[in-house]
């Protein structure tokens, strides 16, 4: 069975919940971080 890894990370942000979620769970947010083509509707595949 190959063997899992995993990367943890913890950042301290000074903004507002709803804000934060914007950034990382929208297409507009994604597109402000390392990215400008963002595609997908968010559903997920299952």
């Amino acid at each position: 069975m190959a063997e899992r890894h995993s990367i943890d990370h913890e950042l301290a942000v000074k903004a507002v919940a709803s804000s934060v979620h914007d950034a990382i769970a929208t297409r507009h947010g994604l597109r402000g971080w390392n990215t400008s083509q963002v595609i997908g509707d968010g559903a997920g595949r299952s």
